[in-house]
């Protein structure tokens, strides 16, 4: 099957429907919410080369911002949401942000296609979360052995030190 073809298929707010053809990387876009059981993403290993874990992660993670906005609509509605922004996401982490045409409002309100529209891809940075809890795990049981080690050394030096006093 060759799903490459250019061709999307979308749904409007209104109910329209319809399929578009253009060079971009869309298979499907809605102008409003999708609301579905499951959604599930291809995670075949067959399908993957170059397969290297991610370092850094927590470090990544820290400077991320996360922000609370109202989201701008064609149908003028501003829904709020807590999310980032792709302009600062593409400086810290590109690879969880996608650029391509987009509408967006202009300065006097009416909206007009961009060809630099910032897409975050939140799987991806759900990944990067991912990655970071099990650098940070990694790093709370070495702190974990580090203080059963010293509570140790504090016991014995403490039974030292009370030998010492009763000579």
């Amino acid at each position: 099957m060759n799903y490459d073809n250019g061709s999307y298929g979308f749904l409007a707010s209104n109910g329209t429907i319809g399929v578009q053809s253009g060079t971009n990387s869309i298979s499907i876009y809605a102008s409003n919410r999708i609301i579905g059981q499951e959604f599930n993403a291809i995670s075949d290993r067959r399908v993957k080369e170059n397969i290297t874990e991610w370092e850094n992660a927590l470090e990544t993670i820290s400077e991320l911002r996360v922000v609370g906005y109202n989201k701008l609509t064609k149908n003028g509605s501003a829904m709020g949401e807590l999310g980032l922004i792709g302009q600062e996401l593409i400086e810290v982490f590109p690879l969880a942000v996608r650029v391509s045409p987009g509408d967006v409002p202009n300065e006097t309100g009416e909206w007009e296609e961009v060809n630099d529209f910032h897409a975050v891809n939140y799987q991806t940075v759900f990944m990067l979360a991912i990655r970071a809890i099990q650098e940070q795990q990694k790093q709370i049981e070495e702190i974990e052995t580090e203080n059963t080690e010293l509570r140790s050394l504090v016991e014995r030096m403490n039974a030292r030190l009370t030998a010492l006093e009763e000579d």
